[in-house]
């Protein structure tokens, strides 16, 4: 059944499904918007007491749903500024070190960190480092924070398929997070570069930031950022994969693949300044 269900994925038309589910997702049609809001609901148990706004017919679309905002102290930030905090709520999916320039995606499949950023200049800048890939299930909270201070220098917009990026198809289709859209933002930190790399999928509509709206291209930026802001959002789920250069940061021991993890909460630390 889960080698059918990879097969189907290979065959359907990721792009044109996905702008047809968000199509429907942004319909303003009030009698579809509650159904679907209720139905997601009653389907993923999402707990609505965290939403600033908890009232279901409260939105306007499905799509202002899924994007909701959280109660301001619904995801308190750890006191430490010298720690890293998850950037999102979601699944440690993987955690670790880069290996001779490749990440690990599920047991047995790696895949090259150059692919997956579509530059030289960023692999070798965080050659050896560390990356933690989180997994945003359907329920979960779809807004992207930052896991510490800097400054976003850049986004880039890189084209690809739209798989699925939940387990099952994770430990079966090769090369996943290099063949999927993806769009990575570059950060200039005390501690030096920092990348997230946020993972198109299946059904998503597409990936905003606060600075270009719809990610459709590459944008030169130059915005302070400060730990914990809000610098982009799904429109339906995926993944965001954390990384930084060796010898800056350290996760913590008790950090493993299957942890459920929440925005603010602590990852890591910082170990040092960047030599200037």
């Amino acid at each position: 059944m889960k080698r059918l269900y990879v097969t189907l994925q290979i065959l359907l038309p990721h792009h044109l499904l996905s702008r047809l589910v968000g199509a429907i997702a942004q319909s303003r049609w009030k009698s579809l918007t509650r159904a679907l809001i209720r139905a997601f609901i009653r389907t993923y148990r999402v707990d609505m007491s965290q939403a600033r706004i908890e009232d279901p017919e409260g939105y306007a679309s499905f799509t202002d749903f899924f994007v909701r905002e959280l109660k301001q102290d619904a995801r308190p930030l750890d006191g430490d500024p010298t720690v890293l905090i998850s950037p999102c709520d979601g699944t440690l999916s993987q955690i670790g070190e880069m290996n001779a320039g490749t990440l690990v995606q599920a047991k047995g499949l790696d895949y090259s960190a150059e692919e997956l950023f579509g530059a030289h200049t960023i692999a070798a800048q965080l050659q050896g480092g560390l990356y933690a890939t989180i997994y945003l299930a359907p329920a979960d909270y779809h807004r992207v924070h930052t896991p510490t201070e800097g400054k976003l220098i850049g986004v880039r917009h890189i084209p690809g398929r739209l798989f699925s990026v939940n387990p099952t198809t994770t430990a079966r289709v090769p090369n996943l997070f290099t063949r999927n859209e993806r769009v990575v933002m570059s950060f200039d930190t005390h501690a030096g570069p920092l990348v997230m790399v946020l993972v198109g999928a299946m059904i998503v509509g597409s990936i905003h930031t606060r600075w270009t709206g719809k990610v459709t291209r590459d944008h030169r930026i130059d915005a302070e950022v400060s730990r914990g802001e809000e610098v982009a959002q799904f429109r339906m789920g995926s993944t965001v994969i954390l990384c930084v250069p060796r010898d800056t940061a350290k996760w913590d021991a008790h950090l493993v693949p299957g942890c459920g993890v929440l925005l603010g909460q602590r990852l890591g630390t910082l170990v040092g300044e960047r030599q200037t």
